[in-house]
């Protein structure tokens, strides 16, 4: 499954040709990864000091501001992860195994990805709700607990990679020609299982499941947009009213409802390639000649970080739909990036 053991054993150097490790490190894993990260850290960080000034009481923009925290590490991981393909990786006195840097790493990567792919779905449910059911809205769980459901979330996340993570055993190894330990991960038979676990319940949950939920919320929410267009057209004209004391509020839902909306379609969009990937990943299992599994395999490693790239470009474009469907946005962004006095 694409979502945590991407890396399970496995050593570069040994699957490809030395010629296309060196063009596929240089102008993927140095040229277009650092400029992905780099581009995802600088929105996601401006994304938080948007959100955060304009006030996390809002339901809204906490949600959001967590979705950009989760999007900034999935980013932050990413620059690091690449140094294990390349070979090993020394972290001060320590060289540690390139294998085992990429399969610890990895999860830590899969905990923020999953973690950002919950977050949209609970945030098109609740802009979902909030278009449909517009006079129940504030008095249904969603809206009174919202804080709460999104820090539960978080937390629900955290404690179930906790024992992915913590249960990898580790040995190391005294290399006598750098005169320095190399370091190992052992995966236990513990961390085996709750892997394969983790495999087929996220594997389905947030590959599957959540996108599917998302392009269900976001069909209602367009749906609803215009059934409240509509409406409030017919409302205003009925009743002689001008439109601005009515409109009001309600404009300001419907850009919240569109800014959701479209963030929907974009992880919907970027989400695909993932979902392919998984079902492309499962499939090659399948192929009983060891030569025609090894050559899929290939193929497959390959895809998967491409389709892995493509997922995590979610993070980094989110800034483009906030700016360009919220105008509150567009004031704090000018005001933090000094582009107004």
């Amino acid at each position: 499954m694409l979502n945590f053991s991407l890396s399970d054993s496995f050593s570069w150097n040994e699957i490809f040709p030395e010629y296309f490790l060196f063009n596929y490190v240089f102008w993927f894993g140095v040229v277009a990864t650092n400029c992905l990260t780099t581009f995802s850290v600088v929105t996601n960080l401006i994304n938080m000091a948007v959100f955060f000034k304009q006030g996390l009481q809002e339901r809204v923009n906490f949600t959001l501001f967590w979705l950009s925290f989760s999007d900034l590490m999935v980013a932050l991981v990413i620059s690091v992860i690449t140094k294990g393909f390349t070979g090993d990786v020394q972290l001060g006195s320590i060289l540690v195994d390139g294998t085992s840097f990429v399969n610890f790493i990895w999860g830590i990567k899969a905990l923020f990805k999953d973690l950002s792919s919950g977050l949209t779905m609970f945030l098109s449910i609740e802009r979902c709700i909030c278009v449909v059911r517009p006079l129940h809205f504030n008095s249904t769980f969603i809206a009174r607990h919202g804080k709460m459901i999104v820090s539960m979330t978080i937390l629900a996340f955290i404690l179930y990679y906790l024992p992915l993570l913590t249960s990898v055993g580790s040995e190391s190894a005294y290399i006598k020609e750098t005169n320095t330990p190399k370091w190992y991960s052992i995966s236990t038979e513990f961390n085996i299982e709750y892997r394969r676990f983790n495999d087929y319940f996220m594997g389905f949950s947030l590959c599957v499941f959540a996108p599917f939920v998302i392009l269900v919320c976001a069909v209602l929410m367009f749906r609803g947009l215009q059934q409240s267009s509509r409406i409030r057209k017919a409302v205003i004209v009925s009743s002689e009213q001008t439109g601005r004391t009515l409109s009001e509020l309600s404009k300001k839902e419907r850009r919240v409802v569109k800014m959701v909306f479209v963030l929907a379609i974009l992880y919907m969009l970027t989400s695909f390639p993932l979902i392919v990937g998984v079902v492309i990943f499962d499939y090659y299992d399948t192929f009983e000649s060891e030569e025609k599994a090894i050559e899929t395999r290939n193929l497959v490693l390959v895809m998967e970080v491409l389709l892995f790239y493509v997922g995590t470009s979610y993070g980094a474009l989110s800034i483009f739909v906030y700016y360009c469907c919220s105008s509150s946005f567009r004031i704090e962004f000018h005001i933090i990036c000094c582009l107004t006095k």
